[in-house]
């Protein structure tokens, strides 16, 4: 006969270990490692800088981020079915934290197969496995109005000294910090980083459209 003090005990250890295990919104979320401090946490209509693997079932990764020169940024209105599914998994995420996300497959590729640009092939009716890191989230609309707020010149256009001041507004330091730059000229290193990736016709300053992308567009997978 196993003893009530034992059953108390399996019964803690059980409960620890599905701590951070739920579903949410269609999809099935396991917490790998949480933010040390939670002071901001993603919402639905907010722009999401992430560092993210892909993984079919049996283990196999189809795609990841960091084969990439930089992290993602999933953008509200992406149209793509299987970041859909990943964003509803990375709602409530604290910055900093590391969520697994189990997508079904109709919130995937459904009944379609689909290969990635690596050559990988993901079988129809698959679910998909992601492990993410949330780096960075912010208002979608909110970013559409720094643009003019931060556009002095009103041009339409915004230069260097221009992104500079918008990075002091949305603390860029501590976002540059968390991508893995170093704290000395972390905001120069991100006002770099984001010509050399959003300034399509390299004209030196960004259009509407480029800032965006708000440091990188979405990654296809």
């Amino acid at each position: 006969m196993v003893s009530s003090k034992c059953v108390l005990l399996l019964s803690i250890v059980w409960c620890v270990g599905t701590l951070g295990q739920f579903f949410q919104d269609e999809v099935f979320v396991d917490v790998e490692d949480y933010a040390e401090q939670c002071d901001t946490v993603a919402k639905e209509n907010e722009i999401f800088l992430v560092h993210f693997r892909g993984f079919l079932p049996d283990g196999t990764e189809f795609f990841s981020s960091y084969d990439l020169p930089h992290p993602v940024v999933l953008l509200p209105e992406n149209t793509q079915t299987e970041i859909k599914g990943l964003r509803k998994g990375i709602v409530g995420m604290c910055v900093g934290e590391v969520r697994s996300i189990t997508v079904p497959a109709y919130l995937g590729y459904g009944d379609q197969e689909h290969v990635t640009k690596k050559g990988i092939k993901i079988p129809a009716n698959s679910e998909l496995v992601y492990q993410v890191r949330l780096l960075f989230t912010n208002d979608a609309d909110q970013l559409g109005d720094a643009f003019d707020a931060i556009d002095n010149n009103r041009d339409g256009y915004l230069d260097r000294q221009e992104i500079r001041y918008q990075l002091a507004i949305l603390e860029g330091e501590a976002a540059a910090t968390d991508m893995g730059f170093g704290e000395e000229d972390a905001n120069e290193k991100l006002v770099e980083l984001m010509f050399t990736n959003n300034d399509k016709d390299q004209d030196g300053r960004l259009s509407r459209s480029e800032y965006l992308g708000v440091l990188y567009r979405d990654g296809e997978l």
